[in-house]
């Protein structure tokens, strides 16, 4: 039987971890300044035995306590490894706060805010736990991260290898830098978002429509910020804080060539990135398993999760009371759909899943490489995508949700 991912168990908590702030100096590289500041790490040590390893992991770019609550792999290798399990806070995020509430308000604050001097806070913070645990300098240390995270924990092994043993990096681009890759080779800033755009295509198994909607709504969005009118209705669909603020860059962008992106800072191009940071959540955060990770540390709402992979052959159908399943509506260019409420029984495997109308697609067992969609009648008619803004509506929704193309 496959394990269940243990954010379902009760390990996977702060609430079984103990806290405790390590001091810091601000400035690992500075003779001459001594000011300090509290690191704030937690610790399990429920499975520890002498010998054990210590799994550390380098905190991301948010409150840590996030990592703590969604690192499944350390809570399922605990007991087997008879491992410490550690989290460390990156130093300016969470309550990990330099200078307090006025960490983060300009330059000044901020010049201590580098990855050499995170790197140091967790290569002295190694040094202090096993002195204050008593164990042997010999004590293993793994690190482990995930995105930035992750190139944490590989530069940690790198600039560090007498603190630490090994590094398991995920999802870690440290090649993402001019040079790195291959010798000459520039930084390309659009690799991620060709990886985001697959996963929205067929080959990741997403309907044929959703990549050119999406690509559709961006004119769309362009046109309509040119005028007064347009931009209430944009603010209106997208349920905006405030109006669309007015700029003169969107009526140049609306007639400049589809090919030519708005200034960065106009209304359009702030309101595309934030759904541009839609789509990127959605291919990061669609796991084969319930999980808030992407979406908690905005709402700091256990309750808040983005829904769940639609096939879950080894997840119990009864989901933990602090990650219920949310059954959000389903939608394909060829028009929204009513929901459908979610199974109350896992169905059993199939071969390939097909697509649907509802919460949850049916299983369809099949043995071609892939099963048939369902027929058009299924769905509502197709409405349109034009440069209107009911159809940046329908456009934008069309794409909400990539399918599962594999059993």
């Amino acid at each position: 039987m496959a394990m269940v991912p243990s954010i379902y168990g009760a390990h996977a908590s702060t609430a079984n971890c103990s806290v405790s702030y390590h001091t810091q100096p601000l400035d690992h590289f500075s003779y001459t300044d001594n000011r300090s500041f509290a690191q704030r790490v937690f610790t399990n040590d429920q499975h520890w035995r002498p010998g054990g390893p210590i799994l550390f992991y380098c905190g991301n770019e948010a409150s840590v306590d996030l990592y703590v609550n969604a690192t499944g792999w350390m809570w399922e290798r605990a007991e087997a490894f008879g491992a410490l399990l550690v989290w460390a806070e990156h130093r300016y995020y969470g309550k990990t706060q330099p200078f307090g509430t006025a960490s983060g308000a300009n330059a000044s604050t901020l010049r201590w805010l580098t990855l050499e001097q995170a790197l140091a806070d967790y290569a002295t913070l190694i040094h202090a736990l096993k002195v204050e645990r008593g164990a042997p300098a010999s004590t293993k240390v793994i690190a482990l991260g995930g995105s930035y995270g992750g190139m944490l924990a590989a530069w940690l092994r790198m600039h560090y290898p007498s603190a630490v043993d090994a590094a398991l990096a995920a999802s870690a681009p440290v090649l993402g830098f001019d040079g790195l890759a291959r010798p000459g080779a520039a930084f390309d800033g659009n690799a991620f978002w060709r990886v985001v755009t697959r996963d929205a295509s067929p080959a990741a198994g997403a309907h044929p429509d959703c990549v050119p909607a999406v690509r559709a709504t961006w004119a769309a969005i362009d046109a309509a910020a040119a005028t007064a009118a347009g931009r209430a209705q944009l603010a209106s669909t997208f349920r905006l804080c405030g109006p669309l603020p007015e700029d003169a860059r969107d009526a140049a962008a609306a007639a400049a060539p589809a090919s030519e992106a708005p200034s960065e800072g106009s209304g359009a191009a702030r309101l595309k990135a934030l759904l541009l940071n839609v789509f990127d959540t959605l291919a990061m955060g669609n796991f084969p398993y319930p999980s808030n990770y992407l979406v908690y540390q905005q709402t700091r709402d256990p309750k808040v999760a983005p829904p769940r992979h639609p096939y879950l052959p080894h997840i119990s159908p009864t989901s933990p009371p602090h990650l219920p399943h949310i059954s959000p509506r389903w939608c394909f260019p060829r028009g929204p759909c009513a929901p459908r409420a979610p199974s109350s029984r896992v169905p059993p495997p199939p071969t390939r899943l097909s697509r649907c109308c509802g919460g949850w697609p049916r299983p369809r067992r099949c043995s071609t490489t892939r099963a048939a969609r369902p027929a058009a009648t299924s769905c509502p008619p197709a409405r349109s995508t034009a440069a209107t803004v009911s159809g940046i509506g329908s456009g934008a929704r069309s794409a909400c949700r990539r399918r599962a193309a594999e059993g």
